[in-house]
């Protein structure tokens, strides 16, 4: 994601996104992430190299 991208979103997302912490498996991290982002209906996808990207609401 981009910082523009990142900059639109709520607080509350940004909150849960900047828990990502390198320094663990990056997969498991990413889905960690994910599940946090459903909690509070927001969504993203992610690929096998850790990367977080698409988040969005999950009911647009």
């Amino acid at each position: 994601m981009t910082e523009l991208e990142y900059d639109k979103f709520p607080q509350e997302v940004k909150a849960i996104v900047d828990t990502y912490d390198d320094n663990e498996n990056l997969y498991e991290e990413c889905h960690r992430i994910q599940k946090e982002l459903e909690h509070i209906g927001w969504t993203c996808d992610y690929d096998l190299s850790g990367e977080v990207f698409n988040v969005t609401p999950m009911y647009i």
